[in-house]
């Protein structure tokens, strides 16, 4: 709000009043971690701030607050370290935004957790394409080629036009109540609903026969088309607006900015009105070779600061990680930092050169059980072969050497 006030329209004292006029209702949507801070946390703070303020230096209260459960990916918790998920800057270049926006709302997470799954996102927009862009494809094709790219006149309606159009009245005050509860899901749904009810109306009245006898009749199905289609246009804004925008392009209709919710009847389009010829809203595309292309930008994508590459199972399995007891500790000669230490594996003795000294005392080391990657690659350093490693915790100058937390046998693997 403040960077809305600051920034963007240059007026700072909007914070202010936007926070202090008792008519403003703050809405939040947050995800369901957040829900003990914005229901209980942040109005308490608020009221104990309002304490002993004057009416017209009160802040509001938060009007409403809108949650989500969680979102998995292919079943599996979101993790950024282990690269299981998809980022933002990836989709984008995978699919379209508005597939994107398309999807995560149709299958929104409002009563429990979800998980986002290839085979739904590729029926998702699979459903976009043939439900709403075939319907709007459909329209204006025959508009342009039929009628000349103009919208055709009516004429009286019949039992199907009567109840389709019912329905073309009434949808923008159902989507819009639906929205006003924060019902994201299903407002969209019920937009998909109402495409497949355009379809069934292009079906019902099938007006390819109907100009084969009578071209008013055939005009008069897509005049009451072309007012679905900009009724699709304005009720899928809040959720594809860049989809919305070519739309209402191809209808020569004004941009969203200038056009309201309740625009939406059955004379949205005048007739006469001179349309695009339209392209489809949508392409096809094959999921598997979407997933391939996200296979590859996770493999090309650079390891952050502290990030290490996610190793296989197979190549777990083949370090040999076992117990072992220090038996001595001697400083290394000219090397400030380094110990050798000599430990027991249960069935041999090894050397080790670890760099502790200056995290440990000799005797704090001496007779104390660790943990040892023993088949590391020997290595010389200041002329001791150190053959293994010292397992331990560093963060910054804090270093704590791994210890089994019970009396295990000498040589036990750690698995």
């Amino acid at each position: 709000m403040k960077e809305w006030a600051e920034k963007i329209i240059n007026e700072p004292d909007k914070f202010n009043y936007f926070w202090n006029d008792p008519n403003t209702k703050t809405v939040y949507f947050i995800g369901k971690d957040n829900i003990i801070f914005h229901l209980i946390i942040f109005p308490g703070l608020i009221l104990a701030y309002n304490h002993d303020k004057g009416e017209n230096d009160k802040l509001v209260l938060p009007y409403n607050v809108s949650s989500t459960e969680f979102l998995m990916y292919e079943n599996s918790k979101f993790s950024k370290s282990r690269r299981i998920g998809i980022w933002i800057d990836e989709a984008l270049k995978l699919a379209p935004l508005d597939y994107w926006r398309f999807s995560l709302v149709y299958n929104r997470m409002e009563k429990s957790d979800a998980s986002f799954l290839w085979s739904e996102f590729d029926n998702n927009i699979k459903m976009l394409n043939d439900v709403i862009g075939n319907f709007i494809h459909r329209s204006l094709t025959f508009i342009n080629r039929q009628f000349n790219n103009k919208i055709p006149k009516k004429i009286e309606y019949d039992e199907i036009d009567r109840n389709f159009i019912s329905k073309l009245n009434s949808i923008s005050e159902e989507i819009g109540n639906l929205l006003y509860n924060f019902e994201l899901r299903k407002a969209l749904r019920e937009i998909v609903n109402f495409g497949r009810e355009g379809n069934i109306y292009l079906n019902d009245k099938a007006p390819w026969h109907l100009i084969k006898k009578n071209k008013e009749s055939a005009g008069h199905v897509f005049n009451i088309c072309s007012q679905a289609v900009y009724a699709l246009a304005v009720l899928l804004s809040p959720f594809i607006p860049e989809t919305s925008e070519k739309i209402l392009s191809y209808l020569n209709a004004p941009k969203l900015s200038e056009l309201t919710w309740d625009s939406v009847n059955e004379n949205s389009v005048r007739e006469g009105q001179q349309i695009k010829k339209p392209e489809p809203l949508f392409q096809k595309f094959d999921i598997e070779e979407i997933k391939e292309e996200y296979k590859k930008l996770k493999e090309k994508k650079p390891l952050e600061e502290g990030e290490k590459e996610l190793v296989s199972y197979d190549d777990f399995q083949k370090l040999d990680i076992r117990v072992a007891l220090i038996e001595s500790v001697e400083k290394v000669p000219k090397a400030d930092k380094l110990y050798k230490l000599s430990i027991d594996l249960g069935t041999e003795k090894r050397t080790l050169v670890a760099g502790l000294a200056d995290h440990y005392k000799i005797e704090e080391l001496k007779g104390k059980k660790i943990v040892v990657l023993t088949n590391l690659e020997p290595r010389k350093l200041r002329g001791i072969l150190s053959e293994g490693m010292l397992l331990a915790a560093v963060e910054g100058e804090n270093v704590s050497i791994l210890v089994p937390d019970k009396d295990l046998p000498l040589g036990a693997r750690i698995e």
